[in-house]
């Protein structure tokens, strides 16, 4: 086996002989005094090593004597340190090199392995675009070498990546950071038996239970991806993607069950101040149809709602809702409505004076629901009620008289809510409000 490696020695020793001589004097002259003496003594690998070093040395000379002045802006432009554009947790057993150094002298550092490297071009003849690239040569397990190449790209916003896969986290750092400053402060868990209170710190991680985790981010097509690195949020998993979402209002959750306190104001709802933030609607149409897309029923609705001004702001999840009305139940026999389908409008005409009304009852509210209606696709919010009452009657029954496309029905009304007799007795209600300043 010595032998063989002491032969392949040789061998390439004289190549690099023959082509001294036919060069003269070189600047990286080789000294064969110490190589014969390292050949003498046995030392193959520092001979080896020798030789490589030589080589690499009149590589490089003979890169740096043919760099043009275009080349020699470009070289000083991809300058740096490249690393994986993946979390750290996906370098080790994944195929990445942990670091890539382009130094604008011709030499390349891949993790601990420096070369020296050729800026190589191809020229698309239909675009008419340049791509460049990176040869260089890497040692084969046979004591020779094989060429190389590492991909140059620069996307939109000047980013240089090699291989695709490489990037300078120096062009990225200042921007990722600024991107996530809007995400630090405390949140809460709309679920807090399940989910522990979190904090995200302006020093990029994230602080559960009185642990510090480290947050990275992947970059791709202008977007920062961030992900806290040994959290495991789902058990077996190392890492979770940082999912956030900020609304029209700038209001920011974290994966759809934290909610940031600080970015809400809070309203207790007591007997005194329930009509400032809800009233009673008017009577709105609910039309019901058959299987031919036919009035079947016409109904009316009033509700006592969240008022509108206060409508997108409200935050439920953050919210309590518990209240308790008094009512007494009034039963009008004299009672009509006409629903108007020209116009979607109700009129109603009751008597004065109801015809019956019971004693006393209560009625117990435990959430907030909401109305909404079909807009396409999109289901678009109309309002929040507490409390809602209704009369449905079908266009079939002897109570409906409809000319062209009005409808009106004679019928009667029990009013329960809309009343004298109606009030909040009890509440442990805590609305909480989006602020409408946030930035």
């Amino acid at each position: 086996m010595q032998k063989k490696k002491l032969m392949s020695l040789l061998a390439v020793t004289a190549v690099l002989v023959a082509c001294l001589c036919g060069c003269g004097k070189e600047k990286n002259s080789m000294d064969y005094k110490t190589l014969k003496e390292l050949l003498d003594n046995g030392q193959y690998d520092s001979a080896i090593s020798m030789i490589k070093e030589y080589r690499d040395a009149e590589y490089l000379a003979e890169n740096q004597d043919k760099i043009s002045d275009e080349e020699e802006e470009l070289l000083e432009k991809i300058a740096g340190t490249y690393t994986p554009n993946v979390l750290s947790t996906e370098v080790d057993g994944y195929g990445y090199y942990k670091e890539i150094v382009v130094d604008d002298d011709l030499t390349l550092t891949i993790d601990d392995n420096t070369y020296p490297y050729r800026l190589k071009s191809n020229r698309d003849s239909v675009t008419g675009e340049t791509d460049y690239y990176l040869e260089y040569k890497k040692d084969a397990a046979d004591g020779g070498s094989f060429t190389t190449t590492l991909s140059l790209y620069m996307d939109e916003n000047d980013y240089v990546w090699i291989d695709n896969s490489y990037i300078r986290r120096t062009d990225l750092e200042e921007n990722a950071r600024k991107n996530i400053k809007e995400l630090v402060g405390e949140y809460v868990s709309y679920y807090p038996a399940k989910n522990p209170d979190l904090r995200i710190n302006d020093d990029m991680t994230m602080t559960v239970a009185g642990t510090n985790y480290p947050i990275e981010y992947v970059y791709s097509n202008s977007t920062y991806y961030y992900s806290v690195v040994g959290y495991e949020r789902y058990p077996g998993i190392n890492s979770s993607s940082l999912y956030y979402d900020k609304n029209d209002l700038n209001f920011i959750t974290l994966w759809d069950s934290y909610y940031r306190p600080e970015q809400l104001y809070y309203v207790t709802i007591t007997p005194d101040n329930l009509y400032d933030y809800f009233e009673w609607s008017d009577w709105i149409p609910q039309l019901d149809t058959n299987a031919f897309n036919e009035l079947s029923s016409i109904g009316i609705c009033r509700y006592l709602k969240l008022k509108d001004e206060y409508t997108q702001y409200y935050h439920k999840e953050a919210s309590t809702h518990a209240m308790e009305f008094t009512y007494t139940l009034q039963n009008f026999y004299d009672f009509s409505f006409t629903y108007d389908a020209n116009t979607n409008s109700v009129t109603t005409q009751c008597s004065d004076v109801p015809d019956y009304i019971s004693d006393p009852a209560t009625k117990l509210s435990s959430y907030m629901d909401s109305k909404s209606h079909w807009e396409g696709d999109n289901n678009v919010l109309d309002f929040y009620y507490v409390l809602s009452e209704s009369n449905y009657e079908s266009v079939d029954s002897q109570k409906a008289t409809i000319e062209g496309n009005k409808y009106t029905f004679n019928t009667s009304y029990y009013n329960y809510y809309h009343n004298d007799g109606f009030a909040l007795t009890r509440s442990n209600t805590t609305l909480a409000f989006i602020k409408d300043d946030l930035k």
